[in-house]
């Protein structure tokens, strides 16, 4: 049984006539009326009591008639989902994003996308790059919010965002007084960087950038989160650079301050595969792409 076949069965009940309905189906009689015998046959039911002038419903056939009924209407929704999920308009996204991304970025993206695709439903994992890029290569990531160079070229990538680096000082500290803080002056100072997995590359740039400048910072304690570093920043341990959103972490005890000589930037991209990209990902492009537009 084909949808067809339940197609020309409603229309000839609605017009009770073969005739009739031929015409509005665009097909010609003969073949409608081998079609309802073939529907006949294969459920086993008379649906229609025939006569030279008169077609009508037999007591099968209104039953029938109201699940053919039922099935044409679930499949026009089926075939509008299939347009929706086409244009990009609903099915799922899977965002993947570095930590430093979910104080100012990630908020501002996701809303965007939201309100111009209310019906995709959106998946959060926090990962760092590596991780992501690992994710977008098996398939299990669809975007991912992360930082540059990516070896290989299967993944493509767009700016989304700079933003400078600032040192995270207890409020007592002698350079709290300071507007910026110069790298150089913090070579006395204890650190505070992220542990283990999510040792981020930011920690390996503000290192490198120490030991250009002559001295090996002393790393007296590390943390998963910046939540975490900033407390430890108020408890007096020590020092941190952390991006300029996370000042959105307003914990008494703690100052900001910009760090310059050199200045740092983090710049944060969006990626995919450049490859095989589903609807999704690109209505999120779509939407990311007008939002980099009235930026500039």
């Amino acid at each position: 049984m084909e949808i067809r076949d339940l197609t020309y069965f409603v229309a000839v009940a609605d017009e009770e006539s073969f005739t009739r309905a031929a015409a509005t189906l665009g097909v010609a009689q003969p073949s409608l009326s081998q079609q309802i015998k073939k529907l006949e046959t294969e459920l086993g039911v008379q649906l229609f009591y025939r006569t030279k002038r008169s077609v009508c419903l037999t007591s099968a056939g209104r039953t029938v008639l109201t699940e053919a009924r039922s099935l044409l209407s679930q499949a026009e929704v089926t075939r509008e989902v299939a347009r929706l999920a086409a244009s990009g308009r609903l099915g799922e996204l899977t965002i993947g994003f570095i930590e430093a991304a979910v104080f100012a970025l990630l908020p501002r993206l996701i809303s965007a996308f939201r309100a111009s695709y209310p019906n995709v439903a959106v998946s959060l994992r926090e990962l760092t790059t590596v991780e992501q890029v690992a994710a977008l290569r098996n398939r299990t990531l669809d975007v991912g919010i992360l930082r540059t160079p990516i070896l290989g070229d299967d993944i493509e990538t767009e700016l989304l965002l700079k933003e400078h680096v600032v040192v995270a000082l207890p409020a007592t500290h002698q350079l709290a007084k300071d507007g910026n803080v110069r790298l150089a002056s913090l070579r006395r100072e204890s650190f505070i960087f992220h542990s283990g997995s999510k040792a981020s590359r930011l920690r390996d740039e503000i290192v490198g950038l120490c030991r250009t400048a002559g001295f090996i910072p002393r790393i007296v304690q590390e943390a998963g989160e910046f939540h975490t570093i900033c407390g430890l920043v108020a408890a007096g341990l020590g020092v941190s650079c952390v991006p300029s959103s996370a000042q959105a972490i307003n914990i008494e005890g703690v100052v900001y301050r910009r760090l310059t000589h050199p200045e740092v930037e983090i710049d944060y991209r969006a990626g995919w595969l450049r490859e095989g990209r589903s609807p999704t990902v690109l209505a999120f492009r779509s939407v990311l792409d007008a939002g980099l537009s009235r930026a500039s």
